[in-house]
């Protein structure tokens, strides 16, 4: 008989009948069963695997045991679970299991005379004085077999079990917030039998089929880049070699083989609507402060709303509602919704850094005189035209994410899942526990922030970067007197600038005298010193020593990868937060500056020459490279551990500001300026009129 497991039906199925005949010679009838296999390390004892009603069992010799006088119930009333091992060896009166060795954990339904058929065949093996298989029943005495059970609730939820010690624990780590710590590492878990497994899994070396070890986590990301993607990849893999079950709602797929992974693809309807703006970007560099460009923004941005919202109206997110989650992660303010679905507190990644918008409403200040917003570089603070910069764009920001965002997901949320709730950013002033800001002091300048806004920079950037494909090696290796590197990233789609730009790009590659590295969309027509690829491993191409220029975009993964590699750039800004990316990098010469929209093929070819032999530029980027990467830990390892602390703490509310206790007049101390200078003021003009008044009646009494 072969059945597949219950848990996951993915487990290899295995013929009962052979695996009891290789341990012993047992003729039984089997009704019905549902197996799995596990490796099992040295040391484990046969009383490992039952519940703590059993436990007081384990501590006799399995002689014992067959000793004992135990009625047999029926298959009717309830199952017998029998745990067979094989080649065991008896020490003592503890049962041990050789490392390496399988063990079959069987339940099976039998008659009282299959397991007396069962346990004379067991004693005539015995006698035969041979390594026997040690049988441990989980049989439990008639009493208590007979006993009625009775259901126990959690008076704080809909929770029941019929055993008290699983209420205990469900109450402590739901409700309580009590937690097993590992030791070795930053996990924590809700019950001790997950930390002993956690820790066999992690720490042991020992492997687990079909055992969830920690959390249950829904990343969510409906609408955005391709590189927003590349920063959540790294984070779900961490959490699943951490042990937590991870389910995403995104829309390219992630590629990741793991039995506690699940996938629900998305259309990528950001990706469709970049094939029309691009030409927007490609014509000339805009920014939100262009009126027009703004409104035309706003316009695609409505189009997109309406289509991520049909993600939680397929058959697919029906059936994951009915699951639990314990964290939701998430960019866009549909994280919000899902936390409030699945009653569990929301962790914002922001791949451009931090927005206000999401920061003020967890406590944090934000005061653009000299804060910077993350499409606003303010290299200098002192000048008033680059705060008042700053103030508009400020504005312009809270427009779209808190305002524009918040009332168009809202109201298509309520149109197409008749959703009734409050607003998004409403949810959130609720369910957001912590924002997870792709940004570092080097990249964004030093920030006062809370200890819920966690700067996690570089997050994407790998340990170890794969091998270049062997043509583009070649390339690299024979260009000793050095490389540009020419990447627009992926959001621009680079067949829809227009041919007199693609010109003076090809122009300008001609003219810099050494070979360029050219990633493209599409096949151009270009001399022997460019090569031109669709795709590149980026991290890897900039690793390369001989690649000495990287003319970007100014995107902000890519000023990190530059950083982290120590490579000079040449910036082309084009759209949103890369101008102000590429103008902090000129303010730290790391960066040459190119305008898109007036460019010409002689400033580009002086930017990279320049850029090429710019001694203080090499030394520049050598330091800041190294201050980006001083760090006790890396932006991954930060990532995760946030990620479960706020799991840990049900939410972390304790992390927020008490100024979002304060109404506004309260945090600008309005109330005691009024206190302390006005009712003083009042109280010394009221001194003074009497004594006026004094003055003037002593006066006239004197006349």
């Amino acid at each position: 008989m072969n059945e597949a497991c219950a848990r996951c039906q993915n487990c290899p199925s295995v013929d009962i009948s052979n695996v009891l005949a290789e341990n012993f010679e047992l003729k039984k009838k089997i009704l019905s069963m549902n197996l799995w296999l596990r490796s099992m390390p040295a040391d484990w004892t046969n009383g490992d695997n039952l519940t703590n009603d059993e436990s007081e069992e384990i501590e006799q010799d399995p002689q014992d045991i067959l000793n004992q006088d135990i009625e047999l119930v029926t298959p009717s009333r309830d199952e017998e679970e029998l745990i067979v091992r094989r080649e065991s060896c008896i020490e003592e009166s503890t049962v041990f299991v050789k490392e390496g060795y399988e063990f079959v954990d069987v339940k099976i339904e039998c008659t009282e005379t299959d397991m007396d058929s069962f346990l004379t065949e067991y004693k005539e093996e015995q006698e035969k004085d041979t390594v026997l298989p040690v049988i441990k029943s989980s049989l439990v005495k008639e009493k208590r077999r007979k006993q009625k059970r009775r259901t126990l609730f959690c008076e704080e939820c809909n929770y029941s079990s019929s055993r008290a010690t699983n209420l205990r624990i469900h109450i402590g780590s739901k409700h309580q917030g009590v937690r097993y710590p590992c030791g070795d590492c930053e996990y924590a878990a809700t019950e001790p039998r997950q930390l002993k497994r956690h820790r066999e899994a992690k720490h042991e070396g020992i492997s687990f089929v079909c055992v969830s070890l920690g959390s249950n986590i829904l990343v969510f990301h409906n609408l955005g880049t391709r590189s927003h993607l590349n920063i959540v990849y790294p984070i779900i893999r961490q959490l699943l070699d951490n042990g937590d079950q991870v389910h995403s709602m995104i829309y390219s797929p992630a590629g990741f083989l793991h039995e506690n992974y699940t996938e629900l693809l998305l259309e990528d309807h950001y990706g469709l609507m970049m094939e029309r703006v691009s030409q927007e970007y490609g014509s000339g560099g805009r920014t939100f402060l262009d009126p027009s460009h703004l409104l035309y923004m706003l316009t695609e941005w409505s189009n997109i709303i309406y289509e991520g919202t049909k993600a939680l109206d397929t058959p697919q997110f029906k059936k994951l509602s009915n699951s639990t989650f314990d964290l939701v992660l998430s960019f866009n303010p549909w994280g919000f919704y899902l936390g409030e679905l699945f009653d569990c507190p929301v962790v914002v990644f922001s791949p451009p850094g931090a927005f206000p918008s999401h920061t003020q409403l967890i406590g944090n200040p934000f005061n653009p005189s000299y804060q910077p917003v993350i499409t606003s570089d303010l290299s200098d603070p002192t000048r008033f035209l680059s705060r008042v910069k700053n103030y508009l764009m400020y504005h312009v920001m809270d427009l779209i994410f808190r305002r524009f965002a918040d009332t168009a997901i809202t109201y298509s949320m309520r149109n197409q899942i008749g959703y009734e709730g409050p607003s998004m950013f409403q949810l959130a002033e609720k369910r957001l526990a912590l924002v997870l800001s792709n940004s570092n002091f080097i990249t964004h300048t030093a920030q006062p922030l809370l200890p819920n806004v966690v700067e996690v920079g570089g997050v994407h950037i790998k340990d170890v970067v794969e091998d270049l494909p062997e043509d583009i090696q070649k390339f690299l290796d024979a260009a000793t007197d050095g490389v540009v590197y020419v990447s627009f990233g992926s959001a621009i789609r680079t067949n829809r600038i227009p041919e007199k730009k693609v010109q003076i790009l090809l122009d300008s590659f001609k003219a810099v005298g050494v070979p360029v590295l050219l990633k493209w969309d599409t096949n151009i027509t270009t001399t022997n010193n460019i090569m031109v690829k669709q795709w590149l491993p980026q991290q890897a191409v900039l690793q390369h020593p001989n690649v000495k220029v990287f003319l970007t975009h100014g995107g902000l993964m890519s000023v990190m990868e530059s950083l982290h590699t120590k490579t000079v750039m040449v910036g082309v800004p084009m759209a949103t937060d890369q101008f102000a990316n590429i103008a902090r990098a000129v303010n730290n010469n790391i960066a040459k500056h190119v305008s898109w929209e007036t460019l010409t093929a002689y400033q580009l070819t002086q930017a990279m020459k320049s850029a090429l032999t710019d001694k203080n530029m090499q030394r520049s980027i050598r330091k800041l490279g190294d201050l980006f990467g001083d760090a006790p830990e890396s932006a991954l390892q930060r990532a995760v551990w946030w990620i479960n602390y706020v799991i840990r703490h049900n939410g972390a509310k304790f992390l927020r500001s008490e100024s979002l206790r304060l109404d506004w007049y309260q945090v600008y101390l309005l109330d005691v300026m009024f206190v302390l200078l006005i009712l003083p003021a009042i109280s010394i003009n009221s001194l003074g009129r009497w004594l006026l008044e004094l003055a003037t009646t002593y006066k006239e009494k004197q006349d």
